[in-house]
């Protein structure tokens, strides 16, 4: 069920990436940072780790490696290392846009794991973090939706829909749950 997801890939998209030196040397940090967060898993989980292992990295950089590499493990199954990541990256104090990507990024792991409680908990975060941020409240509807709880799915899919009007796979789960948008 996991391929339907209808967060946004807002919650997902990449961070930006802390400035770089201008000639990236081969073996070092700036030549990681190339690697992690690339399509391949694989290559991204590898430059991460370097990145992470590495006394040269500074703090953005690690944040990112953390966050691209939690991403890396999630689309690789491996829920338990991306939750993990995706923690470590916020104890490096992130702002509150990438503490509320993490957040979402947490909840949709923990969706991969079918804890879904887990999951409403930590998008819950993301809506007191962000209250008038519409994939909060479309998360938590969606793990609302996934537990069984039609009720509050659909409370949280039209708050959706109040603070994203257009959101069509939000009024595509609301005629899937028999009510109308």
């Amino acid at each position: 069920m996991r391929h339907i997801l209808i967060v946004p890939a807002l919650i997902l998209a990449a961070m930006p990436l802390a400035t770089m030196q201008t000639e990236p040397q081969a073996g070092s940090v700036d030549v990681d940072i190339d690697d992690c967060g690339d399509d391949n898993p694989d290559v991204s989980i590898d430059g991460c780790t370097a990145i992470l292992r590495s006394k040269q990295a500074i703090s953005a950089w690690r944040l990112h490696a953390f966050f691209s590499r939690g991403q890396a493990y999630s689309k690789k199954g491996l829920e338990d290392r991306a939750i993990a990541d995706f923690t470590s990256a916020m104890t490096l104090k992130p702002e509150l846009e990438t503490l509320v990507k993490l957040q979402g990024s947490i909840s949709l792991s923990y969706i991969g794991k079918h804890l879904y409680s887990e999951s409403i908990a930590s998008s819950s975060k993301m809506i007191e973090l962000k209250p008038n941020n519409p994939d909060g409240y479309q998360l938590r509807g969606y793990a609302y939706e996934l537990s069984g709880q039609r009720d509050k799915a659909i409370t949280d899919y039209r708050m959706t829909l109040k603070l994203h009007p257009d959101a069509e796979n939000v009024k595509q789960a609301l005629t899937r749950l028999g009510t109308t948008p």
